[in-house]
Order: C-alpha cells, then sequence, then structure tokens
C-alpha cells in the first residue's frame, strides 16, 4: 500500500526542499533528455490557459524545477506547448517504457513533476502505469493528471477521464489535493481541460494533520464597517482564529458592535481605539500597520493575519478551516501565506434584501492591479518586527521569509451597495486620508475613477458567479494566483 511508505518519501522529500528551492528558476538547463527546467512565469498577470504557467508557478513555488511527461497525448489542443523547448517545438514525450529514461528520474522525483495526460481509465493502460504514478508519487514528486472533459449531451453528464482513473488509484494514492477545470473562463457544452493536483508534502499533512501551539491572531483594522464587522469578526472565530480589532475612531456603530463583540466572546476578541486618546486630524494608513507590526511583534511563534473588516479568508484545501491550513503551511516548512484576491461586486437588476453581505453579493472578479498579485499578509511571527508599511500592507517582509507554494483564498467586498459606495468612496475617503500618503506616497486612489454620476453597480455578464462550482471551475487560479484579467466566455 502506497500510503503505508509515505512518511519515508516525504521525509526525504522534506531534506532536500531548502536545496530544490535554490533550483527552481536557475540551474544549467537540461541537464539530461527527459529533464525540463521549470522557470516562473514572466508574469504574475500570466492567464492560466496552458500547463507551462501552472506547472511552471507550482514547480518554482515547491521547489520542484524538472518535469517527467508520462505518455503525454495532445490534450484540448495546449499539452504541447508544456513539451516545447526554446529550440524545437515538440520535444519527446518518454514512455513509460523508457527503463534507462526513467531510472534518472528515481533520485531526482523529490524535485520533479510527473504530468500524465494518458487516460488511465483503459484496459490496456495496465497497474504497471498506475504503480509507476504510485511510485514517484511516493518518493516525493508532484503528480498533475489531465484529461478532456466531454461535454454533456444526448443524455450523458458531463465527466472527465480524471474522474475515471480518481477511482482506479484511490487505493495507491489520497484524493487529489485539486481537481478541476484549468481554464475557469470556459462554460457550456465545450470540452475542456481538466486538472488533479497530488503534492504528497501536502497530503502527507492533510493525512496527519499537525497543530498550532496557539490559535492564529487575525489583526483587523476597521473605519465605518458597521454593516459587516460582526460577520467578519465571527467569521474568523468560526475559521479558528483570534481577533484583535483596532478601530480608527468610526463615526457610525462601528465601535459599539465591537464592544458588544467583546462581551459575547471575551477573550476570543479584543478591541481598540487608534490613535488611543484623541480623534485623529486624517487616517494615516502608514501608522495603521506599524500599530498591527507591534502588535503581531508581542506573538512571537504565532501565525498572524493581517485583515480589514471587507474581507474573508479561506484555506485552499476542501474540508480545512484557515487555521488547519496555516497549520498545514506550517508543517510544509512554510513562514508566509499569500492569497489570491476576489473583489465581490453589487450587481444591477433587482436586489436581495439578505443581511449577510455573503450571501448577499455572489458575483465576483479577480484582483487586476499590480497591488492585488502582491497579497502576502499572513506569516508566522518571529522575535523582530516584520515590515508592513514599505509594500502599503500588500505584503509583511522579513529575513529568511519562506512562502508557501500554495495560495489561499481572499474574498474581499469593498462595495456592498450603491449607498455604501457613495458614501464610503466619495465621502468618507475624500476627506480621510492624509494628504502626504495622498500626494507624495501616492496611495489611495485607486477610487478615483468614481464620481457623483457612479451608480457602484456591476454587470453580472463581467462577472463570474460564485456557487458550488467555485473550487472546481477557479480553484486552480486560487491555488496559483495565476489569474489575470478572465474574461467570462459563455458556452451555446
Amino acid at each position: 500500500m502506497v500510503l503505508g511508505k509515505l512518511s519515508d518519501g516525504i521525509a526525504r522529500s522534506r531534506r532536500i526542499r531548502s536545496s530544490t528551492r535554490k533550483i527552481a528558476g536557475g540551474g544549467d538547463g537540461f541537464h539530461t533528455s527527459t529533464t525540463w527546467r521549470v522557470d516562473p512565469p514572466a508574469s504574475q498577470s500570466e492567464r492560466p490557459d496552458t500547463y507551462r504557467a501552472l506547472i511552471s508557478h507550482l514547480g518554482a513555488a515547491t521547489g520542484r524545477d524538472r518535469l517527467l511527461g508520462m505518455h503525454c497525448l495532445p490534450c484540448g489542443g495546449i499539452e504541447m506547448s508544456l513539451l516545447a523547448s526554446g529550440r524545437s517545438r515538440r520535444r519527446r514525450a518518454f514512455s513509460a517504457s523508457d527503463h534507462d529514461a526513467m531510472s534518472a528520474f528515481v533520485g531526482a522525483s523529490t524535485n520533479t513533476v510527473i504530468l500524465c495526460t494518458r487516460d488511465l481509465s483503459k484496459a490496456d493502460a495496465g497497474m504497471s502505469h498506475l504503480g509507476r504514478l504510485a511510485a514517484w508519487y511516493e518518493q516525493g514528486a508532484m503528480v498533475i493528471r489531465a484529461g478532456r472533459e466531454t461535454p454533456a449531451g444526448h443524455g450523458r453528464p458531463r465527466r472527465s477521464a480524471i474522474q475515471f482513473h480518481n477511482r482506479r488509484l484511490g487505493e495507491q494514492l489520497p484524493p487529489p489535493l485539486f481537481v478541476g477545470s484549468c481554464n475557469p473562463g470556459v462554460t457550456g457544452r465545450h470540452a475542456r481541460p481538466i486538472v488533479a493536483i497530488n503534492d504528497p508534502i501536502i497530503d502527507w499533512q492533510i493525512l496527519h494533520p499537525p497543530s498550532l501551539a496557539r490559535r492564529p491572531l487575525a489583526i483587523m483594522a476597521t473605519y465605518n464597517e458597521a454593516d459587516i464587522v460582526a460577520e467578519s469578526v465571527q467569521d474568523l472565530l468560526e475559521q479558528g482564529c483570534e481577533v484583535a480589532v483596532m478601530d480608527n475612531w468610526s463615526t457610525d456603530r462601528t465601535w459599539d458592535i465591537l464592544r458588544d463583540l467583546v462581551l459575547r466572546r471575551g477573550p476570543d476578541v479584543s478591541i481598540e481605539r487608534f490613535p488611543d486618546r484623541v480623534r485623529p486630524a486624517f487616517g494615516e494608513w502608514r501608522a495603521i500597520l506599524a500599530r498591527k507590526a507591534e502588535l503581531a511583534r508581542a506573538h512571537p511563534g504565532r501565525w498572524i493575519l493581517h485583515v480589514d473588516a471587507d474581507e474573508f479568508r479561506r484555506a485552499p484545501f476542501p474540508g480545512l478551516t484557515l487555521a488547519e491550513g496555516l497549520a498545514i503551511a506550517s508543517g510544509a516548512g512554510a513562514t508566509r501565506v499569500g492569497f489570491t484576491l476576489t473583489n465581490f461586486r453589487p450587481i444591477r437588476g433587482p436586489q436581495r434584501h439578505i443581511r449577510s453581505v455573503r450571501s448577499r453579493l455572489r458575483h465576483f472578479e479577480f484582483g487586476d492591479r499590480p497591488g492585488h498579485y502582491l497579497q502576502s499578509k499572513a506569516w508566522l511571527q518571529g522575535f523582530e518586527r516584520v515590515d508592513l508599511e514599505t509594500s502599503g500592507g500588500h505584503r509583511a517582509d522579513f529575513p529568511g521569509a519562506r512562502d508557501f507554494g500554495y495560495k489561499f483564498l481572499l474574498q474581499h467586498y469593498p462595495i456592498r451597495s450603491p449607498a455604501h459606495g457613495a458614501r464610503k468612496v466619495l465621502r468618507d475617503r475624500q476627506t480621510r486620508w492624509s494628504p502626504h500618503e495622498l500626494n507624495v506616497l501616492g496611495w489611495h486612489h485607486h477610487y478615483d475613477h468614481h464620481t457623483e454620476s457612479s451608480d457602484f453597480l456591476w454587470d453580472a455578464d463581467d462577472l463570474h458567479a460564485f456557487d458550488r462550482h467555485f473550487w472546481r471551475e477557479h480553484g486552480l487560479a486560487v491555488l496559483t494566483g495565476l489569474t489575470g484579467r478572465h474574461e467570462v466566455s459563455r458556452g451555446a
């Protein structure tokens, strides 16, 4: 049984992870005919519409820089772009019968991504092929299986080759870390590439959940968030975190709501006014970030999250809380976690009168500004103070930071209704921020395109629906952060 031997493979994988990280994005190119160096994509805004972008990112992020294509066949017209080098459009796909070539990977498999596009559900695939996949996985290699989804129609349900060989591999591999669409913009009856990912390092952590000495601490800043702050604090508590809130002298009911939360939740929630003695003339974001860093410094050895009241965070692994996801990141050797940003929008049409913001707003778009791709906002606090100010709060910087290979989900609700948008953008923000941050640092200008004539509503056709298919359709974009500006394509 492969799972019984997995611990030895994981131990070997962990021993060389620090060295393989140095190789990713570097090295001396093609070492043998079976080696393909994985370089990170040139831009975070690349759309994940090829396996090259996918494996380049995952390979570099998880310290693997070699690719083995097992029985590779064209998949949706895009698989060959992965196997192409700078010298040749079509590199040789290595057959499982190439024993000499494969033996070169035995010692380097912990540094390897296995791409399998063969339909292992067919009778001629043979258990030997399944056994090889399982053996490489046991030695620490990431296994990515790809196939085409069969369009629905003529009485057939939509299904894919992945579903078939998940059943055949079920006794030898854990359930995939992810299984779903490789190009989330395609819907309807069109066939599309489907990807399943097994990473033994993460699978081991999920099968043997690590524990944290203390619950993660979410440090939240608030200003006039009365409509959402109770929901966001309660969600963080349900996700296994404690919450410290610093209110920047809100003028609505935010402070009263926070005091009520402290009375009901006791030591799980703490609050303070910032600055502590007098209402400031202007909001100073740098000062707020500095205060967050000081609060975090008092908790060495603890996971810290830099959050706002209009955000909800999720681990990218099915069925796990945010705290459990951070524990897995720790077990994998990471000290910092990044997030993939999704902005939820109120849409035109009949409005749903539901108190819960998350239940009411069900359409989103991926972040598309440079700062949206830099969201490293959770870290394992050391004894030294982290730097939040330099990046404007987009990243916690500290010496020796080790980023987790998979991104978490950040659900952002910056504008919750036309009335909220008009108040936040045209009144609160225009008079709130310090002239230095506005005019010298160039911060706080991302709403400048809105005017009194703005209705603060979006067209649903320009957004993605957040529904039960979210992780299947968009999970790969969340895990990798390779989102770009996606256009919603509606199939026939």
